[in-house]
């Protein structure tokens, strides 16, 4: 049986360039995490994914930037494609996610 709870993955950034000269190493992070829940009967990973190429359109917002498409109807962002294919769902944007606050 498998637990109806999600659990969350907490990331740290990529070094800029390391997704796309190692695509195969960063899909296969992904799918270790999965198999960690799934081992564990978690059902649900949940996981705050940052967009890799977004800052090379920095006049289009989030949301649209999110809905970009290949040919094959997968993410145009190779960093939300790996999770895609891997099975993942884009959820939401969370706009104020890296906003920071003077005190």
């Amino acid at each position: 049986m498998i637990a109806e709870y999600p659990y969350r993955v907490v990331t740290a950034d990529k070094q800029p360039g390391l997704l796309e000269e190692n695509s195969r190493m960063s899909a296969e992070a992904v799918r270790v995490m999965k198999e960690i829940g799934q081992s564990r009967s978690l059902s649900t990973m949940i996981a705050p994914v940052r967009p890799s190429a977004k800052h090379l359109y920095p006049l289009t917002d989030a949301a649209r930037y999110i809905e970009w498409q290949t040919d094959e109807g997968l993410p145009f962002d190779p960093w939300l494609r790996v999770h895609v294919r891997l099975g993942g769902e884009i959820v939401k944007v969370c706009p104020r996610a890296s906003a920071l606050s003077a005190r």
